[in-house]
């Protein structure tokens, strides 16, 4: 068995240092990867969480993939617990995603299991042509259907209530996972990142997913009307007409057209709880198939960030941090409720 820290790839010395900020999309500076230790041998869970983290990794496409579990407080095993499965985005890591959305807490006063993967140097092939993991073929959809058979085959997981959120690169894929894995997902959360024009066509889930969008309309790296992503440590050759997203409410409106939701979405503002110069408005769509809801949370005013998380970089560099609500509440909130 093959032991050791997580692969993270190094940033070239000569990257302007402004463009390796710019770039990281909650990276979060600082954050250390926990050892991998074969199956999966206890860590410490951190003064944030009474829960307890593992360090583990699977083979997948020939590769070793690592990721890190968390168990809420009280929790022997990850045996019959629901699953949120977060991905981190462009040059983050699965601890940097831990520390930026504090899930392992929500996590613990919810009593459900928080899985972490690694990305392949600090990316996600999201079909996007700017990754190395789409650069070097590395099928990410396939890493996290193995890792879903892994947890419940061997964890023995709640098969029916398996969810996966994520942030910008981690959003886009999770997007794709939606298109892709429904038939194992029970519902998807993307935030800071709205479908991908290359994939918008091919959407075919199997059954409808419930779906909840949480997007910011300043975010300066991924834009809310869709467009040309900026920023994220681009691949030589990457970008260009591939690397286009499309709009939010474009994809809110594709995510009901699958769903196939009846009649206008309703939408509904929150009240202003904390003076932050950001608004937030809830669309919902209305009568889906099967009982899979679709939601978006707009935050006006809000940047490339996850509301109620760190402010991971400056906000000149990604905008401002919301903090209206805290989106790792909100989302299991949804997934909760699902069912």
């Amino acid at each position: 068995m093959m032991s050791g820290m997580l692969h993270l790839a190094n940033r070239s010395a000569r990257i302007p240092v402004i463009v390796v900020m710019a770039a990281m999309l909650a990276g979060l500076t600082g954050c250390r990867a926990l050892p991998a230790r074969g199956a999966g041998g206890p860590a410490s869970g951190g003064p944030a969480s009474g829960g307890t983290d593992q360090a583990r990794w699977l083979e997948s496409g020939g590769m070793r993939r690592e990721y890190l579990i968390h168990l809420p407080a009280g929790a022997s095993s990850a045996a019959g617990l629901p699953v949120v499965i977060a991905l981190h985005g462009r040059l983050g890591t699965a601890q940097g995603m831990s520390t930026l959305t504090h899930l392992d807490r929500v996590a613990d006063r919810h009593r459900f299991a928080v899985v972490y993967p690694q990305g392949y140097q600090r990316s996600w092939n999201d079909g996007r042509p700017n990754t190395p993991a789409h650069r070097d073929g590395v099928d990410d959809v396939a890493f996290v259907s193995a890792l879903i058979h892994y947890l419940v085959a061997a964890d023995r997981v709640d098969a029916s209530r398996i969810y996966v959120t994520g942030i910008s690169n981690g959003a886009m894929l999770t997007e794709r996972l939606g298109c892709e894995l429904a038939g194992q997902l029970a519902g998807i959360a993307p935030v800071a990142g709205p479908m991908p024009v290359v994939m918008a066509a091919s959407c075919h889930p199997v059954r409808p997913i419930a779906v909840l969008e949480i997007h910011g309309t300043a975010d300066p790296l991924v834009p809310y009307g869709g467009g040309q992503v900026r920023g994220g440590g681009q691949v030589r050759g990457g970008g260009g007409s591939g690397d286009v997203v499309r709009s939010v409410p474009w994809t809110f409106a594709r995510w009901r057209a699958i769903d196939r939701c009846v009649g206008p979405p309703t939408a509904a503002a929150l009240p202003d709880r904390a003076h932050d110069g950001t608004g937030v408005s809830v669309s919902r769509g209305t009568s889906c198939a099967a009982g899979a809801p679709v939601a978006l949370y707009t935050v006006t005013g809000g940047g490339h960030t996850w509301p109620g998380g760190v402010q991971y970089l400056p906000k000149i560099l990604i905008g401002a941090t919301s903090r209206q609500f805290d989106a790792s509440e909100v989302i299991w909130k949804f997934f909760s409720g699902l069912g």
